[in-house]
């Protein structure tokens, strides 16, 4: 079990734990990883991408809209295995077959808390993009409330609300600062196969960022994954105080 700060971190902080906790859940992570993986190179190799970033109508097909409802939905809840079994391993509550198994019984609610919560996010950009922002920081706990808490889908959006806000700036320059360390990630990686795009035609060069995105993002979200519950547990101490680990263990 990883232990959790029993005391409010700074900024700092909670960024170092979050790679000392992304340490101690990857291994356990890289089967998810990798199904995540060869969803998205499936749907590379199937055009989906590339039809959807490029509109292509002649491809958008009854098939192209099969395939994509199905490509977004096992993404949905492959993400949201990825936030349970990181915080199985984390909180030492079970294996990826546990993890499943919670996931599969909580799959509709789940469903329904991703679609309020692109909807709420989405209306906020759609009307000023500050609100959007804002939206975006103090529901981002919503998941995780869910995955760890047993919080229905409404619930878990007003729940996040309720403990980040307060908590919002410190909350946003986290995550922020954690974006830009994965920003400086795919700078790094980009470089290396910037001269394989620059060389190519442009329907290779949509092909291979597409690929490459593909097989390189999942292996950082168990980092934000990490990051989300170390800053759950930050904001609810600021907001509650207590062990998160005992309480998570009396759930």
């Amino acid at each position: 079990m990883y232990e959790f700060s029993k005391q409010p971190l700074g900024i700092g902080q909670q960024l170092d734990q979050a790679i000392k906790l992304t340490r101690h859940v990857y291994k356990s992570a890289l089967t998810v990883v990798g199904l995540m993986i060869a969803i998205g190179v499936l749907s590379t190799f199937s055009g989906l991408n590339v039809a959807a970033e490029t509109m292509d109508v002649e491809s958008m097909g009854v098939s192209f809209w099969a395939g994509m409802i199905i490509f977004i939905l096992l993404n949905i809840y492959l993400y949201f295995l990825l936030i349970v079994q990181v915080s199985f391993k984390a909180f030492d509550r079970g294996d990826l077959t546990d993890a499943m198994q919670v996931t599969l019984k909580k799959l509709l609610p789940m469903l329904w808390l991703f679609f309020l919560l692109m909807i709420a996010i989405m209306g906020g950009m759609i009307l000023l993009v500050i609100p959007g922002l804002i939206l975006t920081i103090s529901l981002s706990m919503s998941l995780y409330c869910m995955a760890l808490e047993g919080t229905g889908p409404l619930e878990s959006l007003k729940r996040s609300h309720s403990l980040v806000w307060g908590n919002w700036t410190r909350t946003a320059m986290v995550f922020t600062v954690g974006g830009l360390l994965m920003i400086v990630f795919y700078l790094v990686v980009g470089v290396g196969v910037g001269a394989l795009v620059l060389t190519s035609d442009q329907d290779s060069a949509q092909f291979w960022t597409n690929l490459l995105s593909s097989v390189i993002t999942p292996f950082a979200q168990p980092f934000f994954i990490a990051l989300g519950l170390i800053v759950f547990n930050d904001v609810r101490l600021r907001k509650e105080g207590g062990d998160l680990e005992a309480q998570i263990e009396s759930l």
